[in-house]
């Protein structure tokens, strides 16, 4: 038997009314909630069920447009860089990204964090020192009601000085122009967790003696245009 033909007999024998669930409702942790109890009574079994939640929480706020000002040096990672990205993450985590700690940077749009916390992370720290990026970041978080992300109108680096939190996963992206990269990658070494993921966007490709040089390996690479990414773990001390 097919994997709907059994949806809609365990479905039937348990009563289960999916449509009633989905009328008016609204799509927060509570819903996926009673979804998952919903779709185990109904005999679906524990992994299927895990991948329809996971697949139905991925790109959370994908239809959300975000605030994106005319600043100088704003450059949002192209949308297919960010799907491309998130494939290697799950890939690397193992299909889900549930409990992680986010860091971004140079948030920009706060783009990346808020997709990470779409697929799952628990919480995410954004950090855009431009003041009017910031409370554009916090009222798009308001909008989405995105209760795990944490804005910070600050210089990062000096939000990386007086933070004791360590971070599974963390993107850096800053303006082109200003070079930060490698300076990034030095201040945050301090603050990952065992088996952090670097995610790392720049102008040329950041070689890998370079990225040796740091103390970090790569462990995926791509281009899309004129943007070229990495992602990274650090190199284990000797």
């Amino acid at each position: 038997m097919g994997f709907f033909a059994r949806l809609k007999e365990g479905l039937h024998r348990t009563r289960v009314n999916l449509a009633g669930l989905f009328s008016g409702a609204v799509v927060d942790e509570d819903f996926f909630d009673e979804l998952e109890t919903s779709l185990i009574a109904a005999d679906i079994g524990y992994e299927p069920t895990r991948l329809i939640l996971q697949r139905l929480k991925d790109g959370r706020f994908k239809r959300t447009p975000l605030a994106v000002g005319d600043r100088e040096g704003l450059r949002p990672t192209p949308d297919r860089v960010r799907e491309t990205v998130f494939d290697w993450l799950m890939h690397f985590f193992g299909g889900t990204l549930e409990g992680l700690r986010v860091l971004d940077m140079f948030a920009g749009s706060g783009a990346m964090g808020l997709e990470a916390v779409s697929r799952g992370a628990a919480a995410a720290d954004v950090v855009e020192m431009n003041r009017r990026g910031a409370d554009a970041i916090r009222e798009t978080v308001k909008k989405l009601k995105a209760t795990e992300v944490s804005v910070y109108a600050e210089d990062v680096f000096v939000f990386l000085s007086r933070t004791a939190q360590t971070y599974d996963l963390v993107f850096i992206d800053p303006p082109f122009a200003a070079g930060l990269q490698a300076k990034a990658l030095r201040a945050v070494k301090a603050r990952l967790a065992s088996g952090a993921y670097v995610y790392v966007e720049s102008p040329e490709e950041f070689s890998e003696d370079r990225l040796t040089a740091e103390g970090f390996y790569s462990v995926r690479r791509g281009k899309a245009g004129a943007v070229f990414y990495l992602l990274a773990q650090m190199m284990e001390a000797a």
